[in-house]
């Protein structure tokens, strides 16, 4: 006789629910206070400047998750001082019929040295 299938402790709570694009929902995610990150020193040195696209879900409490580099120029220098700046970050979320929910973001951080 085969043995019993136990249930999955993920299978009893309440199921995840999707993130929403951003063309879904009735506002988007707002950053509360911006977004700040610091400069990476190797990039400071080489007085480089540059882009990161980045990809992320601000889930229904406001908290930045999943997130993911589209993009970097140059390569190598900004990404992980991108990710690190998004994930400080809290934000109102998205809404959806008057709730929060779940919301898939791109977005552009620029890093650029004073003159």
């Amino acid at each position: 006789m085969p043995p019993e299938a136990t249930p999955n402790a993920q299978e009893d709570s309440a199921p995840q629910e999707d993130p929403y694009e951003a063309s879904q929902v009735e506002s988007l995610p707002v950053p509360q206070g911006g977004i700040h990150g610091e400069y990476p020193p190797r990039a400071r040195r080489l007085g480089l400047s540059g882009q990161v696209l980045l990809e992320f879900v601000v889930d229904a409490q406001g908290r930045p998750t999943k997130i993911e580099v589209l993009s970097a120029t140059p390569p190598g220098y900004f990404e992980e001082a991108a990710r690190m700046a998004v994930k400080k970050c809290r934000f109102l979320p998205a809404t959806r019929q008057g709730k929060p929910v779940p919301c898939r973001l791109q977005l552009p951080l620029v890093f650029r040295l004073a003159p």
